[in-house]
């Protein structure tokens, strides 16, 4: 189910390979989860006729209140979600895609509201056409926010970084976070190239990081998961 693949240049132009999800798997979760909405919404208008009928308010504070609920079920729904899952949703996790940034690391909240801004108007009607003319498989709010939508890789860890340089922002360490996830599952070559670029760029800037780490004979990765005191959530 992987259509493509992107190689995203980050921290010192550093490549990591990511495997960018099409229209095919993108579209398939959007039902899934355009499901669960449309469940919701059934039951939110049910919810507004039997309080509102109750309540005594008429035909038309009803539908608009219905139509209301039913709008910030549906936009509510996916930023809730993408925030809340690190860039999933119900949809998304069940065939393994996730937002990501460009850089690769995982996106702000901010980003994630700015991405599904135009999620209603118009980019429900052109979404798809820019995902199939796209070559990183971008809609508008995608393209907005700088964000794009990849395939996991399977069994892939969570973690996040022990100890963070003085002066790093979340791009940094969203970066790093990115390669030590990946690592294990890019090609042997490239994996050990871009370790080997980090730890320079690491050596160059900071290098009191690397005092007393033993890197003799070991992978990159293995010697960043030292020198980040990696934690595994």
């Amino acid at each position: 189910m992987i259509e493509s693949a992107e190689t995203i240049r980050t921290l010192d132009n550093v490549p990591l390979e990511f495997p960018l999800a099409g229209v095919a798997s993108r579209g398939l979760a959007f039902a899934i989860d355009t499901l669960i909405v449309s469940f919701a919404s059934v039951f939110w208008f049910i919810a507004v006729m039997g309080a509102g009928s109750g309540a005594g308010l008429g035909l038309g504070w009803i539908w608009g209140l219905g139509l209301l609920g039913a709008f910030l079920i549906q936009w509510g729904y996916f930023v809730f979600f993408e925030i809340r899952m690190r860039g999933s949703t119900p949809g998304k996790n069940v065939l393994k895609l996730r937002v990501i940034t460009s850089e690769g690391g995982t996106p702000s909240p901010g980003a994630l509201v700015i991405r599904n801004l135009l999620r209603l108007i118009p980019d429900t009607f052109v979404g798809v056409i820019l995902m199939a003319i796209d070559p990183m498989a971008r809609r508008a709010g995608d393209r907005l926010a700088g964000t794009l939508v990849i395939h996991e890789a399977p069994d892939r860890p969570s973690l996040a970084l022990g100890t963070i340089p003085h002066g790093w922002g979340g791009d940094q360490v969203a970066t790093v976070e990115a390669y030590l996830e990946r690592a294990a599952v890019l090609q042997p070559a490239i994996s050990v190239e871009i370790g080997e670029r980090i730890l320079r760029w690491l050596m160059r800037d900071h290098p009191e990081m690397l005092d007393g780490i033993d890197r003799e004979g070991k992978h990159p990765a293995t010697v960043l998961h030292e020198v980040f005191r990696v934690e595994r959530l």
